[in-house]
């Protein structure tokens, strides 16, 4: 990370994705669905930037998971009229809206809430599986 820094016009994200994608390392970027997404399930505050949100993340999902959540979250949010930015997805479903399968979830915030116990602001994400039957009809015509 130190190293990669070091480049002018690097980023975190980007730091993050050649860790991760090109060297197989345990990173967890946070783009802009991923962050949006986060912020709607709970996971970071609603306050948090990329940069905090990337921290507690990073922290907090299991490295074990970490691919698999990061690309699962950020393809998500480009097919979900629900998730994505003011609801218009970058590709959309050729059959029209997806009932998203993290609405049911929202509320929830990832963490089950106690009467003794405050929510947190902050969650920690744990792998579970949970039995879902979802039909996405999205592409990956035109992304990069």
């Amino acid at each position: 990370k130190k190293e990669l820094s070091r480049f002018k016009g690097l980023g975190p994200k980007t730091i993050s994705c050649v860790l991760l994608f090109a060297l197989g390392r345990s990173e967890f970027p946070v783009d802009t669905h991923v962050l949006r997404i986060s912020k709607s399930m709970g996971w970071v505050g609603t306050n948090d930037t990329r940069e905090s949100a990337y921290e507690h993340l990073n922290a907090v999902v299991p490295d074990d998971i970490k691919m698999d959540l990061h690309c699962l979250l950020v393809r998500h949010g480009k097919c979900c009229h629900r998730c994505a930015s003011n609801g218009r997805p970058q590709f959309p479903p050729k059959t029209g809206k997806i009932i998203c399968p993290l609405a049911p979830l929202k509320a929830w915030g990832g963490n089950a809430p106690s009467k003794q116990e405050p929510q947190q602001e902050k969650i920690i994400v744990k792998k579970e599986e949970i039995p879902m039957k979802i039909k996405c009809e999205c592409t990956s015509e035109g992304e990069e």
